[in-house]
């Protein structure tokens, strides 16, 4: 688990939506090793249950939504 953290640590605040396309594919290629038996361990990567609890979590967007934009409304 330290070398995962080694690894996404550095890009999780700054570049937090790299960090998660860095984390999946590393998930994806554990879990395959699960599946075949491979390896019997949890995996490291998995966000629910294991690094939810370590790294904190992504803040969401705080723009807010556009202003409407103006058109001319015709009656038929």
């Amino acid at each position: 688990m330290d070398g995962l953290l080694n690894c996404l640590l550095p890009h999780w605040k700054e570049r937090p939506k790299t960090a998660d396309r860095l984390r999946s594919p590393i998930q994806s290629v554990i879990d395959d090793a699960i599946a075949h038996k491979w390896d019997t361990a949890g995996n490291p990567a998995c966000w629910k249950g294991r690094l939810e609890k370590v790294i904190p979590g992504r803040q969401k967007l705080q723009r807010g939504h556009h202003a409407a934009l103006a058109y001319p409304y015709e009656r038929y």
